[in-house]
């Protein structure tokens, strides 16, 4: 610690309190000069050294080398103000000569300074950028996830085309930026991936519910096309029961009939023989008569009957035709709707990245922007980030 202590005053009086010279007072153009002179010597070394400092500032050794050598010019500042006031305390005539030279001195370090700092603030610079550029793009990977809510397993799947075909250099993000960038897009693309996977199997049960709707349907119309037909036998049926029954009683009625005409003729065969014969000529006449009339009765019943089963038939096929165009229009109303919503989803995603790429290049082209500002300049207003400020879309 002595020693330490001894070291310190050697080396603050050959640095800066040796700047100054023995002052002779009635002589201070003299002095100027010679500090003139001292200092001109001090700073061409100090430029020497900044030349001889470390280049590469992706060296932690180099970082702290430039610094500490501009904290030592600093320090020379510092000393300067030490023996600028001793030689105050000595010399009240030339106090003011020697702060205006003081500060002369104090701004051409802060140059010196700001210079041998040069190569450092620019990779600090650059390091900036590139974690600027970094969280904006992670926050986009992020923002994508939003964007695929409720989007078709298509879209999802484009989305993830797009994304895996991003390329992240380090010149852009550095080494650790491109390497988060990479996290991120992976951690994006596992859950893209879970969210498309889940979309298709939705998609999918949507598929099989419209299957299992459309052959329900044609269920029923089977179902009602053979009640239909059923109900057509049944009616068949009646029909023939009906004419039988017709047959039965006209027979029965024609034997009761016969056998008093019988009766009749026996009782009167002599009498009335002549007049037997005419009216059994005129029961045959009137009995063929019958029986033509019943012939053509029943041709006309049979004709009613195959006309009404016809029709009936006709009608249920029209129903189950009508049902089944009903349900086809009803798919195809869905596909189209589908379709529709799908292109206008996908004609406004293009229309919106095609107005953001132009208010990109208006602002690179208005205000000199860097593309990667402009972009986060856009994605800050589409956010709703800016007060006062959107894109009319």
């Amino acid at each position: 610690m002595a020693k330490k202590a001894k070291t310190q005053p050697e080396q603050t009086e050959g640095t800066a309190l040796a700047l100054f010279p023995k002052l002779n007072l009635p002589d201070v153009t003299g002095i100027t000069e010679e500090m003139n002179a001292t200092f001109k010597t001090m700073f061409t070394r100090i430029e020497d050294d900044i030349a001889h400092l470390p280049q590469d500032m992706s060296d932690p050794k180099n970082r702290q080398a430039v610094a500490s050598y501009a904290y030592r010019i600093s320090r020379t500042k510092t000393g300067l103000d030490e023996a600028a006031a001793i030689v105050s305390g000595d010399a009240k005539k030339i106090v003011d000569s020697v702060n205006a030279e003081r500060r002369t001195l104090r701004e051409t370090l802060d140059s010196l300074r700001d210079k041998a700092r040069e190569k450092l603030d620019a990779w600090e610079m650059r390091q900036r950028e590139r974690e600027h550029a970094t969280q904006t793009t992670i926050a986009r990977l992020v923002e994508e996830i939003s964007n695929c809510q409720g989007q078709s397993s298509i879209f999802i799947a484009d989305t993830i085309g797009d994304i895996s075909a991003e390329i992240y250099c380090e010149e852009i993000f550095g080494e650790e930026g491109a390497a988060e960038v990479e996290a991120a897009r992976k951690e994006t693309l596992q859950k893209l991936e879970t969210m498309r996977a889940d979309r298709f199997r939705y998609e999918e049960e949507q598929a099989e519910l419209f299957r299992l709707r459309r052959e329900k349907a044609e269920r029923e119309a089977a179902e009602a096309a053979r009640i239909a037909e059923e109900q057509r036998k049944a009616r068949e049926e009646e029909d023939r029961q009906r004419q039988e029954e017709e047959r039965a009683r006209i027979a029965k009625e024609a034997e009761e009939r016969a056998a008093r005409e019988a009766e009749e003729r026996i009782a009167a065969e002599r009498r009335e023989r002549e007049a037997a014969e005419q009216r059994a000529k005129e029961a045959e006449e009137r009995e063929a008569r019958r029986i033509e009339d019943e012939k053509r009765r029943q041709i006309e019943e049979e004709e009613a009957r195959k006309e009404a089963a016809a029709r009936a038939e006709e009608e249920a096929k029209r129903r189950e035709e009508a049902a089944k165009q009903a349900e086809r229009d009803r798919i195809e109303r869905e596909r189209q709707a589908q379709e529709k919503a799908d292109r206008e989803r996908a004609a406004d995603l293009a229309h919106r990245k095609k107005l953001n790429g132009e208010a990109v290049a208006g602002l690179v082209k208005a205000c000199g922007l860097s593309e990667k500002d402009a972009q986060a300049i856009v994605i800050a207003i589409y956010k709703e980030q800016v007060p006062h400020v959107a894109i009319n879309y």
